[in-house]
């Protein structure tokens, strides 16, 4: 208490010296436009607001009850204190006709009202008063399309999105809280009834209306749509929908009657806390989830205060997700507000229907406008042709509302494994989580990658029951980057990529058993059948010795990008799957395996859902679609070759023979290309073919590969397949030297390593800093054994490291 009352007088000094405030732009804009119009709804900024950081300074590891319970008593101590002066000026101005309909909000210390010019000018001179803005209206983003659903496939999304890996862990959202700010709908839904909370609490805390509704009644669908991909529960014979089938609901109705920024506020302030009760953290939601926008991109004419709301929520313990918004036709910063704020986290929405990864065209798209460099959207997730509750039954639904539910979900699984998490710890575990796509690493169209909720519940599992493992990947002594890590356990795959040649993998099940696989093209698979395990609170370390190789029969992920800048085609694009043939009146169009003798994953372009699908579904569509080959090194093979199987067909619908397959090479990075083939024959079957690659680019050590498919107007039907790609020819350089070890004797170090096989000497060099070795300055000795003694008084450092290499 002692803390409080010392904030309380910080506050007074400051406020008696705090300047006046003004009207934002915006107001006064609405003011100047419609002098018809005497009132306008306002929101009243205050001075000297208590933010969520400063409220939870002595308390960053204090539990959510006690962060809770912190923040809402100096919110609401603040706002009692700075809103006093103001209030009473405001009823003076009721009683004179200049003020009407005035709401205190204490989740950001704002005042909503609705104010003549005369009196928004008169409070703007108070001190207490820091900014004076438009009551923007808002709108509900509602799904762009909802269908019936047709019982195919019901479960994909869920498949897609990781969840049930986390349900056949154990993880189903029992005991947790989901929020959504949307409609209003019928509380006795056939299939949501049974998780809304208010079925045994009492009603006012598990459903709020604006327009002061006690209980829920519809006026549009979308809030149980997103309930049933958030929580949507197994109903009779109809399977769960929802990521959390174990979670309850609570719900606000907010968009029912022309809504303006201060109902969601009212609602936001609502949901936090249900109950009224600071001490109590048993009536919050682990999350609230909204799909609305304003007008503007960024800001409009509300005070900047407003987006500190979503920030002070947090604090109190829910995570707070917005729908990214389905403007992505608009291309680049079409992200809307307020999805598009830099602290507000944001989802967008991806088709992964029959195996594709792409994003949905609406999506919308980063960077930030209120910026212009904050990536966006944080997250994606599967968004279209979902399968959820409509206000009678089951539909399919597409949109970044349907994305951001399926988040919200994750988010309530997450705290069910551990629910000490606070928001921003949730928020990270998200994005970490994530499964890449697009260009490798954080991009302004998948933002972090897919949400992947296998990945994420592992990774939340408390650390004092979890380990790290941390995979280091050399080749010769050198780091080798974009090295896919993948672990294999019980919550399914999880992928990581090395930095500066190490994989960081955080917040492994302690315990349990792992499989490892190291991938990157231009190097040998490794493989670690055995069980790799780790301990509670440890660290373990795996230190891999890359060997060159050049084979990638699809089984792993070794780093190739499926897709890339430039490429637009709106279906059918690259994916490494499980062919699922399709035909054409049956004649097959696309293949039904791969072209391995073990194995069954191939790169295809799309996949059906089922053979008994149109030959046309997934089939390449729009434009071009391509797979390319992450930077590999040629200068140690003599006369390379390069091979690959392929399978490709553009003869069995309208249009035959009118687009083309090109395998192309690269020998600057990716820079310029040039044809190995470009092809408008059908292949019937896999192809093997071989291209000598001095004869059409010079070997080197920036090649890249890639394989391109499309289809342009007029459509054709169109599918492509690549497996076994190799690359042969004799070593032109031995392999390096391994098994470097030093044994540090009385006055002596001795090194061994083993022998390189085709080496006719071994240079040494030694150099007092890591990963620093300057030929020839740092050269020691040329010698022909793999054993060499250096006496202590030739090291002239007090760390010393030793490198050595194959000389052929």
């Amino acid at each position: 208490m002692k803390k409080a009352l010392v904030i309380l007088v910080i506050v007074l000094i400051s406020a008696l010296t705090a300047t006046a405030g003004k009207l934002t732009d915006g107001l006064r804009a609405a003011y100047n436009q419609s002098p018809s119009v005497e009132w306008q709804p306002v929101l009243i900024a205050l001075s000297n607001r208590t933010s969520a950081s400063e409220a939870l300074i002595g308390y960053e590891t204090a539990g959510l009850e006690m962060a809770h319970s912190r923040v809402m008593e100096l919110l609401l101590a603040n706002a009692s204190f700075m809103q006093s002066p103001v209030r009473n000026t405001l009823g003076n101005l009721e009683s004179t006709g200049q003020a009407r309909n005035v709401r205190s909000l204490w989740i950001a210390n704002i005042i909503a009202a609705e104010l003549t010019q005369s009196a928004a000018e008169q409070l703007s001179n108070m001190p207490e008063v820091d900014e004076i803005g438009l009551d923007e209206p808002i709108t509900l983003r509602k799904m762009l399309e909802v269908t019936p659903d047709d019982g195919s496939a019901a479960a994909e999304g869920l498949i897609a999105a990781g969840a049930l890996d986390a349900w056949m862990a154990g993880y189903r959202g029992e005991g947790r809280i989901v929020c959504v700010l949307g409609d209003g709908f019928n509380a006795n839904h056939p299939l949501l009834a049974g998780n809304w909370r208010g079925r045994n609490s009492p009603v006012g805390q598990c459903w709020f209306d604006v327009s002061g509704s006690a209980t829920p009644s519809s006026c549009g669908g979308e809030t149980a749509q997103m309930l049933g991909l958030a929580c949507g529960s197994a109903v009779g014979s109809a399977p769960a929908t929802g990521v959390a089938p174990s979670a309850q609901w609570i719900a606000a109705n907010v968009f029912c009657n022309s809504p303006r920024l201060s109902d969601i506020l009212t609602a936001m302030q609502w949901a936090v806390d249900t109950d009224g009760n600071g001490a109590t953290l048993d009536d919050v939601p682990d999350v609230i989830v909204s799909a609305w926008q304003l007008n503007a991109a960024c800001r409009g004419g509300e005070p900047f205060a407003v987006w500190e709301a979503f920030s002070n929520a947090e604090a109190m313990g829910p995570v707070v997700l917005f729908a990214a918004g389905q403007d992505g036709e608009r291309g680049a910063g079409s992200v809307v507000s307020p999805a598009s704020h830099v602290t507000c986290f944001s989802v967008g929405f991806a088709d992964m229907q029959g195996g594709r990864v792409a994003i949905h065209p609406a999506s919308g798209r980063g960077p930030s406008p209120c910026d212009g460099k904050t990536i966006k959207p944080d997250l994606v997730a599967p968004g279209t042709r979902v399968v959820t509750m409509g206000e009678s039954g089951r539909v399919r639904v597409t949109g970044s509302a349907a994305a951001a539910a399926y988040v919200a979900g994750a988010v309530a699984l997450i705290r069910q494994v551990n629910p000490s998490l606070r928001a921003g710890e949730i928020k990270r575990i998200l994005t970490t989580g994530a499964t890449d796509a697009g260009s490798p690493g954080p991009d302004n169209t998948f933002g972090h990658g897919i949400l992947n909720v296998a990945h994420a519940v592992m990774k939340a599992t408390t650390r004092e029951r979890t380990g790290t493992l941390r995979v280091a990947a050399r080749y010769g002594g050198t780091s080798v980057s974009d090295v896919r890590i993948t672990i294999s356990g019980a919550f399914g795959d999880r992928v990581e990529s090395t930095d500066g040649g190490d994989a960081i993998l955080e917040h492994l099940a302690a315990g349990r058993n792992y499989a490892l696989r190291a991938g990157r093209f231009g190097y040998k698979l490794y493989r670690h059948d055995d069980s790799v395990t780790v301990q509670s609170g440890t660290s373990v370390n795996v230190f891999l010795d890359l060997e060159r190789g050049f084979h990638d029969d699809a089984e792993y992920d070794q780093g190739w990008s499926l897709g890339v800048r430039g490429d637009d085609a709106t279906s059918g694009t690259w994916a490494r799957a499980v062919p699922v043939g399709s035909k054409v009146q049956g004649r097959i169009v696309q293949p039904d395996r791969d072209a391995s003798p073990e194995g069954t994953y191939c790169f295809v372009t799309g996949n059906a859902s089922s053979a008994d699908d149109e030959g046309s579904t997934a089939d390449v569509d729009g434009g071009r679609t391509t797979l390319r080959s992450p930077l590999f090194s040629l200068t140690e093979i003599e006369e390379p070759v390069i091979q690959f199987s392929y399978w490709y067909s553009n003869d069995r619908g309208a249009n035959p023979g009118e687009d083309f397959f090109r395998a192309q090479i690269s020998s600057d990075g990716g820079t310029t290309w040039k044809d190995l083939m470009s092809t408008s024959a059908s292949t019937n079957g896999w192809l093997e073919v071989s291209f000598p690659v001095r004869t059409f680019a010079e070997p080197g050590d920036r090649m890249m590969l890639q394989f391109v498919a499309e289809d342009y107007e007029p459509g054709s039907l169109v599918e492509a397949a690549v497996d076994e790609i190799r690359v042969t020819g004799s070593p032109s350089a031995p392999e390096p030297p391994r098994g470097l070890t030093l044994d540090i004797q009385f006055n002596q170090v001795v090194l061994k390593w083993l022998p390189s096989p085709g080496a006719r000497a071994y240079r040494v060099y030694l150099s007092g800093e890591r990963n620093k070795i300057v030929a020839p300055e740092n050269l020691y000795a040329v010698v022909s054994d793999t054993t060499l003694t250096v006496p202590l008084s030739d090291i002239p450092y007090e760390q010393f490291y030793f490198q050595v290499t194959a000389v052929k």
